[in-house]
Order: structure tokens, then sequence, then C-alpha cells
């Protein structure tokens, strides 16, 4: 990202100008400079949590109540209505879906009203999505200060998260809250977080594309082995390989666009060929997970793979409640009424189905109305991306619409988008300002002069 540097009538006038006042603009220049850095601080303190990132720590539960109250605050602190779909959108999100679940599991399993409330306050993070808009569009927070706070978070994540897959054992630490998920043993896998992690993977992957330089290959290099070789899930390898593809596409001019896709291809080989020669006993158990999941979909009644065999399970458990509320689903139940899903349905994740999942929760209703999500996130990007040359921002926003396809591709087997849906909200918001922005200073500087020699000349 480049800024731009002083035009010549400003150095005209700093040359004219007496040294009181030059001192003067120097010292709120510093000031001003001193204040952006102070809301890059606050963002690498309140991302981390606003993406739940400690919530599978034990002992950090606690940070997701946190998240939500500082939400309401700036909600309240910055609130001004601007009618917009999107931001109607994004209240129902945060106010109606609560109680519509609280309502349909109190009808369908007689759970209390307050408990399906309670356990579906993390809506309230969707808040988040309006502040930020507002914040930016009132130029107190700036995307490229979020640019950067995403990328030192991507570095400080790594940083952390790598060692743990590189040197401890998962099946260690199955005791310990719910820091490990349960792939059956040999699945077994740190609940890690990925959000800032793969955002850096596309930052740098989108400057390669755009720059083609090599440097910026390497650099992303260590985030790609961290997602591929530290979480073997599949959607989210094709979840990063489609964003990748669009990278390719949307980051480069036409010339290179195919050259990008064979190189693609060729790393993916190259990466694939490296693994199974350092790590054959996991590349082979990578690839028949891959097996079993067509097998699944295939309709086999049981696989070798744990998680293809539990969605299978689930998916007998949900179909007969799912025709009995195939219009309002069943609603979310809380871990504290009756041991959750576990106590009224044995092991159950709507979550797990994905698509199906929510279905089983918020009905067809529920899933047409989540998946405006897609149509608001084609209409911002149809618009913004024949602009994107003209932004100073491009690299950023590019990877903003890299990660919003990789959350909207993996909520087909997630359902993300539905019950997380703070993520693809927030990324929409900052798209949504992005379509706000004037153009990139430096061309804007350029489109001037010209004018002015026109005038010049036809005078």
């Amino acid at each position: 990202m480049i800024e731009p540097g002083p035009s010549a009538s400003m150095l005209v006038a700093g040359k004219q100008s007496s040294s009181p006042r030059a001192a003067f603009n120097a010292i709120c220049i510093q000031t001003k400079i001193k204040a952006r850095h102070r809301q890059v601080m606050i963002l690498l303190l309140f991302l981390p949590i606003f993406f739940s990132i400690f919530r599978y720590i034990p002992g950090l539960e606690w940070t997701l109540d946190v998240a939500i109250f500082a939400t309401v605050i700036l909600a309240i602190a910055t609130w001004r209505w601007i009618p917009s779909s999107f931001n109607i959108y994004i209240l129902i999100v945060s106010l109606v879906i609560p109680i519509w679940g609280a309502v349909c599991a109190s009808l369908v399993f007689s759970q209390p009203l307050w408990l399906g409330l309670a356990t579906q306050r993390a809506y309230l993070l969707a808040l988040f999505a309006l502040s930020i808009g507002r914040l930016i569009s009132r130029r107190w927070i700036t995307l490229s200060e979020i640019g950067k706070a995403f990328i030192i978070l991507a570095w400080i994540n790594l940083a952390c998260c790598a060692p743990v897959v590189l040197f401890l054992d998962p099946n260690q630490y199955n005791d310990v809250g719910a820091l490990v998920s349960d792939g059956g043993g040999v699945y077994n896998q740190f609940n890690l977080p990925l959000v800032f992690i793969v955002f850096g993977a596309f930052y740098y992957t989108g400057l390669w594309f755009n720059t083609n330089r090599i440097k910026h290959l390497a650099i992303s290099a260590p985030f790609f082995l961290y997602i591929f070789g530290g979480n073997s899930g599949r959607i989210l390898n094709i979840s990063v390989i489609s964003a990748v593809i669009f990278l390719a596409f949307m980051g480069s001019p036409r010339k290179r666009r195919a050259g990008n896709i064979f190189n693609i291809l060729g790393v993916l080989v190259v990466v694939a060929g490296l693994a199974s020669l350092a790590a054959p006993e996991k590349f082979n158990t990578m690839v028949a997970k891959y097996a079993d999941a067509f097998m699944a979909i295939d309709g086999q009644d049981a696989v070798d793979d744990p998680s293809a065999n539990a969605r299978i399970l689930q998916t007998a458990i949900a179909l007969p409640l799912i025709t009995g509320n195939v219009v309002a689903g069943t609603g979310s139940i809380s871990n504290r009424w009756n041991e959750g899903y576990k106590g009224l349905l044995g092991y159950f994740h709507p979550s797990d189905l994905g698509l199906l999942g929510v279905v089983f929760v918020y009905g067809s209703i529920g899933l047409l109305f989540f998946s405006v999500q897609y149509i608001f996130a084609w209409r911002f990007g149809k618009k913004l991306i024949p602009t994107l040359h003209s932004h100073s921002e491009s690299i950023l926003l590019l990877a903003i619409m890299a990660y919003l396809l990789f959350v909207l591709v993996s909520s087909i087997t997630t359902g993300a988008y539905a019950f997380a849906p703070e993520q693809s909200l927030f990324f929409l918001a900052l798209l949504h300002a992005g379509l706000g922005m004037r153009p990139s200073p430096i061309r804007s500087v350029e489109k001037t002069r010209s004018i002015q020699l026109d005038m010049q000349h036809h005078a």
C-alpha cells in the first residue's frame, strides 16, 4: 500500500510559511501518525476477542461474553441509522434470529425461552458489522489500519500455533476442555484459530499475483504450510484453493491469468509430492479422508473415516425432525438444558451437517435467509472488482473478497455463515465500505494534472 507524497503546492506553501507554522504543522502530522498507530493497537487487542480465537482455551471461555458486551456498547456509541438492505439484514441477524431459534426450540423440545436466547447471544456480534462500517465512513478508522492489524495478527497467530501443531500430540490433550476436536484418534486435531492465518495467506498470494514477485510467494509459504499441514479438513482445503484461484484471476492482468493457473497447479503438485515423501502416513491419511467423503456422498452406510461416519449417522437422526419442521426448523438447543443435543439426540452437532444443519435449526426459511449473504457478496464484488485498479487498497480488498469466498464455500459443509455469521458479515461490511472509498490519491493527482494541462492548452 503506497501512501501519497506531498503535492507540489504543499511543498511551495511549506517553503513560504513561517517557521512557527511549519513546526505546528509538523506537530499535527506527528499527532495524526500517533493516533493511527493507536487505532491499530486497539484493533490488535479487540479483533482476536471478536473472532473468538480464545474460546477453546480452558479458562478463557469468558472472552466471548467480553466481545459481545464490547460489541453492543460500540454499536450504541456509533449508532446512526442509514437505511439500506444490508443494514436491515444485519439487524435481523442480530436481534430477530435469536428470538426465532428460541421460540422454535421451545415449541419443538419445550426448552425454556430464556435458555434459547442465552445460547444464541453470540449473534449480537453481528452488530460489529454496522459499527465498522460507521467507523470507516467517519474516517475514525481506515481499511489500511484494519489490514495492518490483520497482517500483524496473522504472524503472531502463526508463531504461536505452529509450534503446537509441530511438537504436541493432540491425543494427549483430549481431556483439556474443547482444545482438541474428536476425530476418532488418528484424525484428532487441535482447535486452533485460522482466520488471521488464512487471511495472511490470501494477502501475500494476492501480492504475488499482482506484482509477479517470487518473494511474496515465499512469504505466503509458511501460512499455506500451516493451513494444509496443521489442519487436514477437506472442505477447508477446497475452500482455500477456490479462493486462491479467485485471486489468480482477479489479482493480475488478463495476460498473466492463464500462467497463474498453471503456477497454482505446479505448486500443488510440488507440495503434494514433498508431503508424500516427508510425511507419507499423514499424506495417505488425508487422501483416504477424501476417498471416504466421496463414498459417503455416494450413499455408503459406513466408511473408515470417523468424521464421515458421524455425518452419515447425524443425517439419519436429523431427517425425521427436519421432515416435521421443514419450514421454521427445530430451533437452537442450549448445552445447559438436558445436556444439550447430546442428552436429546445422542452425538449430534447441526454444524456438522452444513446446509442441512441450517435447515434443521432454522428451517428452509432460515436457509434462504442466510443464503442472502451470497447475493450481497455478488452485488458488492460485481461493483467493486471493475474499480479495483483505482483503489489504493486494491490488494487488501482482494484479500477480503478471497476470505469471504473462503467462508461462503466452507459454509456448504459447516454452516458457518448461519452458525457464526459475524465473520461473513464483518467482511461483507468491509467490502461495503470499500464501495464508498475514493480512488487512489496518486491516480486522482494524475487525473487532476491532466485536466489542468488540457485547460491550459485550450486557453
